[in-house]
């Protein structure tokens, strides 16, 4: 079984259609102008406080030096030849299954299921940006218990590293991931990709892949390989709660 840390370069290098998803997310998600501060405005500089502080011009100018260095900060450094480039298509796929618990113990065959139809033999995980997918602590007893795994397979919870994994290591802690994914919401999204494919996936809160596709036979490639894993593609391509009735997450929680 291969878990092997790896640094997000060296992914980078490796999985070229991985460091085109993720120049794209980056460039739409973590963007300047949605934390831009204007003088007069009232904001909350605190989160006990109990009235919003005017600001200054002096005041506006800090927070948004704050933010242009806490982007940078996030952001990957991408070769000049990686293109900014979105997908051409979008599939959602889920795994049917009578709880979250459910799911996360037979997700990792059904992707070892899927990568043999497809002959993906190896996969890169990484964050969405320079945080570890373990940066987020959460005492909920099973996310715990996928943190303490994922550490010991070489993740920490300062480093921003990835994971390169075969078949059989993605089949290990791709339920694990899905705790991380599923329960803390302060921490990065997790992508996917097989290396050598023009497919990369992220993992939702809600036990479903967002597969992005950038070539054009891929989706159709993908969907033939779906139904023998016994996975599904969502039809409407809508993401929803499916495993509580009130639409709550167990266990769910923001790092304040």
């Amino acid at each position: 079984m291969k878990l092997l840390p790896t640094s997000r370069p060296r992914i980078f290098e490796d999985y070229p259609t991985l460091a085109i998803a993720l120049k794209n997310w980056q460039h739409e998600t973590y963007r300047l102008e949605d934390l831009t501060f204007e003088a007069g405005e009232e904001v909350f500089l605190e989160i006990d406080d109990e009235e919003p502080t005017v600001l200054s011009e002096s005041k506006a100018r800090e927070l948004n030096l704050e933010a242009e260095e806490e982007l940078a900060n996030l952001k990957d450094s991408f070769r000049d030849d990686i293109p900014l480039l979105s997908p051409l298509t979008t599939l959602i796929v889920d795994k049917s299954a009578a709880s979250f618990e459910d799911f996360t113990k037979q997700i990792g065959k059904a992707c070892s299921l899927l990568a043999r139809e497809l002959d993906w033999s190896e996969f890169a995980i990484i964050s969405d940006c320079r945080r570890s997918i373990l940066s987020q602590d959460n005492d909920h007893p099973p996310v715990r218990a996928a943190q303490k795994k994922l550490a010991e397979f070489g993740l920490t919870a300062t480093a921003p590293d990835g994971l390169v994994v075969d078949r059989q290591g993605l089949e290990a802690i791709i339920g694990d991931l899905f705790w991380i994914a599923r329960c803390n919401a302060s921490a990065p999204y997790t992508f996917v990709s097989a290396k050598g494919s023009s497919t990369v996936a992220t993992l939702c809160k809600y036990g479903n892949f967002h597969f992005d596709f950038y070539a054009e036979d891929a989706e159709r490639v993908f969907e033939m390989a779906v139904p023998p894993a016994g996975l599904s593609i969502v039809p409407d391509g809508m993401c929803y709660e499916r495993f509580t009735h009130d639409s709550s997450i167990s266990g769910r929680a923001l790092d304040l």
